[in-house]
């Protein structure tokens, strides 16, 4: 399997190399000639090819990646950016720039073959188990479908935003015997880009890294535009660029069903080349200024599309001096998922939210009480960005409309997150409280939905914890605290199990503790489950 996976990284580089040269050539050709029918047509053919190409290696790809049981994100990014490295030998090679090949059309040949081979080994991959599902593009039941739409609305972005680059610092460009500065920066600035997103391990926070290469895109071009002899905002326009190319293919992966990716991939390059012809027909009949504005527009709307999960990808920044959180257990090493997921864990720090999001390979939409939802300025982040399940202040209460959100939001095939012991903990040997009747109801609305269970170690004494009095008070700021989470395989309950809610309650308590094991802790007892006033009164209104 190993070897397979080797193979197809070897054939794709041989394929990609001869792939440069040649379109270096056309290039050369465009900026001596200008443009024509029949040069398109030769810029535009090998290029659907290569879209159709590249979607069946990224399938089956995937398909060796699962079975290998390797993590698909760096695999992915290696991929890409060895064809970046064999298609930019291209156009950093002299000779193709002066027509010295003696013979350019055994290039032709020899891309045509290693296209073949590539395509037949590709072929004898068997693909993996596939199940029916409804069309990504028209089914709107599932919430990852509409993640997997906006994937392809930030290729048809990035496409546009690469050719308006290209054309915008390729301006007055001489081709002759060396690659020009402005393209060796440029392909260079792409390759660090590719790079710095291999750092985030899940393609839904890494794709955070397309909003903020457009963003970043954006303030390149301005700097270019105004000040064209620098140098390096072409090195980091290109280094923009390279954030979005790999997370916006990786979204779409993990969003279509597995059965869907071929054919979610091809779209994906169709809607890169639709992109690029965009920005080719601006380029000859709009000035520049016209090409800003576009890029502008199409900054916007792709910030505003990915708007959360930039916010989570600055949050991670913004916690890193803070907390060295690291996950463990089965559950760790999950390839992505789509939902629907129950996401359940102890509750002993105000962070716990943050730190669970951290490490689990999906989406949460999580559950908030009332007192820190209702802030001035939360409110707007927590219903329009993060879509948090509002939580009404415990009180006695026989309507529970957050439950009945989030059992819709499981219908919709969210991942719910939930501390079902409804409070944060305050004492030293209260590790964990009886959980309440809202993880039941969930089960209830939607018995086959798996079940991770997790266990948060190095919450409680940290800054936002009761740990010696309210979190935030009388304490020191947390730097570099180490924060482990014991992380179970998702499992799916019995349904004898699910016909008694304390039964159900009590197994995902002991779960709960015995994931304590996954962090070398011991598994503590589960707390009685004897009624209490105080307890009874807490869980006829706690659905968290």
């Amino acid at each position: 399997m190993r070897g397979s996976i080797l193979f197809l990284f070897a054939g794709y580089a041989c394929w990609m190399f001869p792939t440069g040269l040649l379109a270096a050539e056309q290039l050369r050709r465009f900026a001596l000639e200008g443009s024509s029918p029949r040069l398109v047509a030769s810029l535009g053919v090998p290029a659907g090819l290569c879209v159709l190409l590249n979607a069946l290696l990224m399938t089956r790809l995937c398909t060796l990646v699962v079975r290998a049981k390797w993590p698909m994100l760096p695999v992915l990014t290696i991929a890409s950016l060895l064809g970046l490295i064999a298609l930019g030998l291209g156009p950093m090679a002299g000779p193709v720039f002066t027509l010295e090949l003696p013979a350019p059309a055994v290039w032709r040949w020899l891309q045509v073959g290693a296209g073949i081979v590539l395509a037949a080994s590709l072929l004898l991959v068997p693909p993996g188990a596939t199940t029916k599902a409804r069309f990504f593009l028209w089914d709107r039941s599932h919430s990852a479908n509409w993640d997997a739409r906006r994937a392809l609305a930030a290729a048809f972005g990035q496409g546009l935003l690469l050719v308006l680059a290209a054309g915008w610092t390729g301006r007055n460009v001489e081709f002759g015997s060396t690659a020009p500065p402005q393209v060796v920066w440029l392909l260079a600035g792409f390759a660090v880009g590719i790079l710095i997103t291999a750092i985030q391990r899940f393609p839904i926070r890494q794709s955070g890294f397309v909003a903020i290469g457009a963003l970043v895109a954006m303030v390149c071009l301005a700097i270019h535009w105004a000040a064209p002899a620098l140098r390096w905002p072409v090195g980091f326009l290109g280094m923009a660029l390279g954030l979005m190319h790999v997370p916006a293919r990786n979204y779409l992966l993990i969003s279509v069903p597995p059965a869907q990716r071929g054919l979610g991939l091809a779209l994906f390059g169709g809607m890169q080349l639709i992109g690029a012809v965009t920005g080719f027909a601006m380029l000859q009949i709009a000035p520049p200024w016209i090409w800003f504005l576009v890029a502008v527009a199409v900054v916007t709307v792709t910030i505003r599309l990915l708007f959360r999960e930039m916010f989570e990808q600055i949050l991670e920044v913004v916690l890193w001096p803070l907390y060295r959180i690291k996950a463990y257990g089965p559950g760790a090493n999950l390839p992505p998922m789509r939902g629907p997921m129950i996401v359940l864990a102890n509750h002993s720090a105000w962070f716990d939210p943050l730190w669970l999001c951290k490490v689990v390979p999906f989406r949460i939409r999580p559950m908030m009480t009332a007192r820190f939802y209702d802030l001035p300025g939360v409110r707007w982040l927590m219903k329009h960005v993060v879509r948090t399940i509002r939580v009404s202040e415990p009180s006695f209460r026989r309507e529970l409309p957050e439950v009945q959100e989030a059992i819709a939001g499981l219908a919709d095939g969210d991942a719910i997150m939930i501390f079902p012991e409804g409070w944060l903990r305050r004492k030293e040997d209260h590790s964990l409280r009886r959980f309440g009747q809202g993880i039941h109801q969930l089960l209830k609305a939607h018995p086959q939905t798996p079940v991770m269970v997790c266990w948060i170690e190095g919450g409680w004494k940290s800054f936002a914890s009761y740990w010696k009095g309210p979190p935030t008070k009388n304490k020191r700021m947390d730097f570099w605290r180490r924060i482990r989470v014991g992380i179970s395989a998702p499992e799916i309950l019995k349904p004898e199990l699910l016909a008694d809610h304390r039964a159900t309650r009590r197994y995902l308590m002991q779960a709960c503790l015995q994931t304590r094991a996954f962090l070398g802790l011991t598994p503590l007892p589960a707390p009685s489950f004897v009624s209490s006033g105080e307890e009874d009164a807490e869980e006829a209104c706690a659905a968290t």
